[in-house]
């Protein structure tokens, strides 16, 4: 299957748009997100990637429900799965989560992991880790900050050794949009969180 080649499919994912989230656009706030692509490969071969934020609850003392309604502001949760599919068994799913933050002023990572990858025999990930890039925040406009997840996916023989091999690099960014003049005194502020697989 072409999905397991892995010349072609560093070509179709480097041809590939992936879609991203605005959060807060036109002072419109929702409490989840997401967005959902697949890679098609020649011989029919796919895989689906995704993208979900989720809002966490807000500490009540902290927040007007004015806020709630008009304000993106607080804490996230964020993932992103690469879903492998094979024919004979489960599928191996590669995911990265990060914890972020956004303020009036600008953007944060707070923490990633790849909890929830999964694979089931002949199918292996290891190693996977996951990083928060450098700077971990910004104040400024445009200027997005990065989590990142790697994977080595392998498919295993019955003797437990990789008969085949391939490194997936997930990536989320985060980017600070800015405040917005809205024809009253308040203002609203745009995110953006985008992802990619290669």
């Amino acid at each position: 299957m072409d999905i397991f080649n892995k010349e072609k499919f560093r070509q179709k994912i480097k041809e590939h748009e992936f879609g991203s989230i605005l959060i807060g656009e036109n002072n419109v706030f929702e409490a989840e997100y997401s967005s959902r692509d697949y890679i098609v490969m020649e011989d029919g071969s796919f895989a689906v990637v995704e993208l979900k934020a989720q809002k966490k609850p807000e500490d009540s003392n902290m927040i007007t429900p004015m806020d709630l309604n008009t304000k993106p502001l607080g804490d996230y949760f964020a993932s992103t799965t690469l879903v492998l599919y094979h024919a004979a068994y489960p599928d191996t799913e590669l995911k990265l989560n990060a914890d972020f933050r956004l303020s009036m002023n600008g953007v944060s990572f707070i923490n990633t992991s790849t909890s929830g990858t999964t694979a089931y025999f002949p199918n292996n990930v290891n190693p996977k880790s996951s990083n928060i890039g450098s700077p971990s925040s910004t104040t400024v406009v445009d200027s997005p900050i990065y989590a990142y997840g790697n994977y080595t996916y392998n498919l295993l023989g019955t003797n437990g050794v990789a008969l085949y091999s391939q490194d997936y690099q997930a990536q989320i960014s985060l980017t600070y949009k800015g405040t917005t003049p809205w024809p009253n005194p308040d203002y609203y502020v745009t995110y953006e969180l985008g992802y990619q697989w290669n």
